[in-house]
This record gives C-alpha cells, sequence and structure tokens, in this order.
C-alpha cells in the first residue's frame, strides 16, 4: 500500500541515495535515485522539498516516484524513474 507525503533531504550520499525528513514523521524516509522523476540525482541537494509516495517494506518504507514538491507532472512528462547518475 503507497500513500502521499512530503518532506526535505535531510542527508544525500554521492552513492546515489539519501534520506527525507517526513513532515509531520518522526523517522526520516530512505530513497534511491531509481525513484526519481523528472530530476536527477546531482540536481538534488540538502533542504530541498520533495514529495514522493511510501511503500512499505520489511524495513518499514522507503520512497518512491520521488519529485520536487513543485514538481507539476503533465501527460509529456516521462512518470518512469531516472536510473541515471550522471556527474
Amino acid at each position: 500500500m503507497k500513500h502521499s507525503e512530503t518532506g526535505t533531504i535531510a542527508t544525500l550520499h554521492e552513492n546515489g541515495y539519501g534520506f527525507i525528513e517526513r513532515k509531520g514523521a518522526k523517522d526520516n524516509i530512505f530513497f534511491h535515485l531509481s525513484n526519481l522523476i523528472m530530476v536527477k540525482f546531482p540536481q538534488l541537494k540538502k533542504g530541498d522539498e520533495l514529495k514522493f509516495n511510501v511503500e512499505e517494506n520489511n524495513k518499514g518504507g522507503k520512497a518512491v516516484q520521488v519529485m520536487r514538491k513543485d514538481a507539476v507532472v503533465t501527460p509529456e512528462a516521462d512518470p518512469k524513474p531516472q536510473m541515471i547518475y550522471e556527474d
């Protein structure tokens, strides 16, 4: 089951993952660059506001369909995750 949330980037790791400080939640949530939509990992920085869905797993959950909070998804936008890590 997925549900939508918002938050800010708490930490980023050059390996292509990070943690989001969830608005209204105690725990930060993991995200991976393979779950980014309409933004590439190198474009992100600590403190950026994001919106995302939470997918529950055996570790508690992970952020999927991660995008900037102000992103507008249009029919022309590619809803597939960006799987390219560029320097």
